[in-house]
C-alpha cells in the first residue's frame, strides 16, 4: 500500500507534453530543470559534432543529468 501511495505522488508531480515528429525537445547547452520520460513513440539525441545518435523508446528517460550531476551545471548534454 505504501508503494501505491508513493506511485500516486510521483504521478501527480508529472506533466504530460505532446511533441510532433521532428520537433526539438531540448537543445544541447540549454539550461534545464527537468527530465523526460518517453511514453509513446521515440526521441533521438545527438551531441554537436558527433555522427552517433541515441534513440529513446517508450519507457526510456533522458535529461536526468541536469538534476543529479553538478558537473553538468544544469546544462543539457545533447539535443533531443
Amino acid at each position: 500500500q505504501t508503494i501505491v501511495k508513493e506511485g500516486e505522488k510521483v504521478a501527480e508531480a508529472l506533466d504530460e507534453i505532446h511533441v510532433k515528429k521532428g520537433q526539438t525537445i531540448v537543445k544541447e547547452g540549454d539550461l534545464g530543470d527537468c527530465m523526460f520520460i518517453v511514453r509513446t513513440g521515440c526521441a533521438i539525441a545527438q551531441k554537436a559534432g558527433e555522427v552517433e545518435t541515441i534513440e529513446y523508446k517508450s519507457g526510456d528517460y533522458f535529461g536526468e543529468l541536469v538534476l543529479k550531476d553538478k558537473a553538468a551545471k544544469n546544462r543539457r548534454q545533447a539535443t533531443v
